[in-house]
Parts: C-alpha cells; structure tokens; sequence
C-alpha cells in the first residue's frame, strides 16, 4: 500500500480513536443515564420523553435550517484565509441565534397541538412551552459545536463533550432519583442548558468572533444565502426524517400501547446512542476532509473508499458484539422487564452494517452542495423507512421494526450507491465490496449463535467466536495501518526522548 494512503487511513484512524476514547467515557454516562431512567421511571416513562423530544425535535429541525451541517462545510472551506473565515463566522453565529430564537417562538406557538397530537389532550400545554427552551439552547449548542468540527478543533470538541456528558448525567441521576416521572421536563431543559454553556465557551476558545461590524438581520440573511439555501432544503429532508421516526412512534401508539412506545425508545437508543456515537466520531474529520476535495473525482473516490474501510471495520464487532450479548447489554442498561427488545437490536445490527457503507456515500450529496437531489432522495427514503417499520411492526411486532431497519438500509445502500456512481462517477471498488461480504457473514454466524441462548458453554461459544471476528478486523486494519511500523514510530519516540 502507498505511504500516502496509509498516512490517510491513520489520519481517520486517530480521529476515530480520539473521539472512540471520549465516547468510551459519553457511552459510560449514558448506561448510567438509561439505567436511571429505566430504573426510577420504567417503560412507561421512557414513552413519554420519546414523545416530548420527538415533537420539539421536529421543529427544531426545520427552523435550524440545517445550519449544523452548512457551518461544518463553510468553515472548512474557508479556514485557510483569516479574513474569509472571521466574516464566515460572524454571519453564521448571527444565523445560528436568530434560527434558534426562532425555534423557541415555534414551539410555544405550536405547543398545544403538539400536546394534542403526542397524548391526545392539551394536558402538555406547558410542558412544551417550557421545553422551548431547550430548542434554542440545543440548536446554538449543536451550530457552535459545528463550527468547532469546522476548524478541526478536535481536542476542544472531546473535551467539551466529556464535560456536557458528565454534568448532564449528574442533572439526570439527581432529579430522577427524587422527582422520579414528574422531572422529565426539568432534566430534558437541565442537560440543555449544560449543553449551551459548554458549546459556546469551546466556540470562543477554539476561534474567537474578531468582526465587530454591525449588519440588519435582512443583510445577515443576504449574506448568509447560500448557507440558508442549502439548509432550507436540509430542513425539509430534517422534517421528513423526524416526522417519519415521529409517526413511527404515534403508530405504535394507536396499534399497541405507550409501553411498546417506551421498548422502542429503549431499542433505538441503542442504536442512536452507542452505535451512532462511532459515525458522529468518524464524521468529525470526514466531512470537512470531504468539503476541501469534493471537485476532484480521483481524490474524492479514494477518500471516500478510504472512509468507507475504516467505517465498515470499526462497525464491524460493535455490532456482532450487540448481536451475541444483547440480553446480557440490554439487562445491564435497562432491566430485564426490556428483554423483549432482544431481538428487535440483534436485527437493527444487521441492519446498521449496510448503513456503515451508506454513511460514506451520502456524504457525497452533501459536500457536492447538490441540494435538489439530496432532497429528492432522502425524502423518498424517509417514506419508504416509515412504510416499511409500520408494515413491518403490523406483521411482527416489535422484532418487526429491527427486520424492517435492515430491509431499509439495504435498500438505502444499493439506493445510494447507483445516485454517487450515475451523478459524481464514485464507487467503492470490488476489494471493499470483498471485505464488506465477509463483514456480513460474520454477522450473520453471529446471529445463528443466538440461537444457542440457553444451553450450557453459551457464552464461552460467542466469546470465542466474538475473539474470531476481532482477529479478523486486526488483520484487515493491519493492510490499511501496518501496526507495526505505527509501533516502532513510538518506540523510537521513546528512545530519543531518553537518549
């Protein structure tokens, strides 16, 4: 392998090794957060903090206008230029306030109809106009927080987020431990505000705001266009995906009961909380690596295989690793009454493999700026991800939602991967595809070992065969890294240190 793609796969390897350390330690203060709530409130009280921050999540995401994302693309394209960069920022913290204040506005408007429609009565009235804080103060935490991931200021962002997941399950532990049910509002606007705070201090020691003119919110908006345009399309995909995960739950709802609500919150928290904790780790460097290069086909096909590999090898044990411990893991976070959900995670693992691969690509529509494509697609596929987990839950229940999020991404996968090739000639060559397959059938084994759940040398069975498939991720990551000349790199560090 070339010297110069090997210092790339080490470069994205660092990334995710820094971030994987930080998120060692947010995964840590996140068991415990669940396991509190689990614990002080049940399946019941899970259901309803789905309801409240799915309903303020989904304006949140349509009056943000995808800001989060076009800071991240802005800053790094304009990093290398002092003056490009200080009025970049200025208009985006301008932005970024006036979308949030916005969002606050949105909620209370609309904060009886969402009580309506999440619990069938206007008894959450107030609680949703309470909670309009915590849609300012999550959307200025996560556009400064993208700004920071703008730079590459990755060392500030880890720190920012131990501390955020530190505080708020601090927040989290004390008031469900005295307010039980009743605190939920409290907790959701507590780790909120954390999360403002923290954000905006990092924001400042990462890069300074040094512009001082003063601009009319109709010139910031002028200025800030472009920006707007891209995100006004990224607010529309925004709404689709909240509102389709939204009428997911409402659907659940009217079919079951709140308590199958609260199994699939616990289920998906999983997934968007300890699995998606290694995408947002991988995406802090490649989106901005992705943005700098994005109209360089040659260059824009090798980082995206590049990405693509460390991805897929990363996902790989996580998530046979869930598949073959999942009652043990799922005991652990939450208690045994949620067991019932066991096979609903080993299916959505399945699942997240493709979706390793689709992540790479579909970061390609973003840095391209390609926003009516984008748009066209992921809409498409929002409905198509609500369809399929409703029909999928009428047949099978909860198991069903696990199956149909595999059906999806697979769907997603093959969807996304004829777009990139037909629109920006990128592929991922047939040596990933050979990783990939053997990737899957290593999960797939996984998934038969379950069926052994009961017998005698049951885990010593899945732990051998777990140590199997980390030996096969060492050997591929070995091609792409070589750990050993990695190794005496240090080594030779050390000796000149001491001589």
């Amino acid at each position: 392998m070339e010297v110069s793609s090997q210092t790339a796969y080490r470069k994205i390897f660092k990334t995710a090794s820094l971030f994987g350390g930080v998120q060692f330690l947010n995964i840590l203060f996140s068991i415990i957060r669940s396991k509190a709530a689990a614990f002080f409130l049940g399946p019941q009280g899970m259901g309803i903090i789905s309801l409240f921050t799915s309903g303020t999540d989904l304006i949140a995401t349509v009056a943000k206008l995808g800001i989060d994302i076009t800071a991240v693309k802005e800053v790094a394209q304009n990093k290398t230029e002092t003056a490009k960069l200080d009025f970049t920022l200025f208009i985006l913290n301008k932005i970024i306030w006036a979308t949030a204040i916005l969002g606050l506005l949105v909620t209370v408007i609309l904060s009886p109809i969402l009580s309506s429609f999440s619990f069938g009565n206007n008894s959450n009235t107030w609680a949703f106009i309470l909670l309009s804080f915590s849609v300012l103060a999550n959307q200025v935490s996560q556009g400064h927080q993208s700004i920071i991931q703008g730079l590459e200021k990755h060392k500030i962002l880890a720190r920012t987020n131990i501390l955020i997941g530190f505080f708020s399950l601090l927040v989290t532990v004390i008031l469900y431990y005295f307010y039980k049910i009743d605190s939920i509002i409290y907790v959701i606007i507590g780790c909120s505000s954390i999360n403002l705070l923290f954000s905006l201090y990092a924001s400042r020691w990462a890069y300074p705001i040094k512009i001082s003119t003063k601009l009319s919110t109709k010139e910031t908006f002028k200025k800030g266009k472009p920006l707007i345009k891209l995100g006004f399309y990224l607010s529309i995909v925004g709404i689709a995906s909240i509102t389709s995960a939204y009428l997911l739950r409402i659907y659940i709802r009217y079919e079951s009961n709140i308590t199958d609500v609260g199994f699939y919150q616990a289920s998906f928290a999983i997934v968007n909380t300890y699995i998606a904790i290694v995408f947002n780790a991988l995406r802090t460097d490649y989106f901005p690596r992705l943005s700098i290069i994005v109209n360089d086909t040659l260059q824009l096909n090798k980082i995206v295989n590049q990405q693509a590999r460390v991805t897929l090898l990363i996902i790989t044990p996580l998530a046979i690793f869930f598949i073959l411990f999942s009652n043990f893991i799922i005991q652990i976070l939450y208690s045994k009454d949620f067991l019932i959900i066991s096979e609903l995670v080993n299916w959505t693992m399945i699942g997240v493999l493709f979706r390793s691969v689709s992540f790479s690509l579909g970061y390609i529509l973003l840095a391209k700026n390609d926003a009516s494509i984008f748009f066209k697609t992921t809409l498409s596929f929002n409905i198509l991800f609500f369809l399929i987990s409703a029909y999928a839950y009428h047949l099978w229940g909860l198991t069903g939602i696990g199956i149909g999020y595999c059906i999806y991404f697979s769907i997603h996968l093959l969807g996304i991967g004829i777009i990139v090739y037909r629109r920006y000639n990128v592929k991922l060559p047939y040596s990933f595809y050979y990783i990939f397959f053997k990737s899957l059938l290593f999960i797939v084994i996984a998934k038969i070992i379950t069926f052994c759940n009961g017998f005698s040398y049951e885990y010593i069975l899945k732990s051998l065969f777990f140590c199997f498939s980390l030996f096969f991720v060492f050997i591929e990551l070995n091609k792409l890294l070589d750990f050993k000349l990695i190794i005496n790199r240090i080594l030779s560090k050390k000796n000149d240190q001491i001589s």
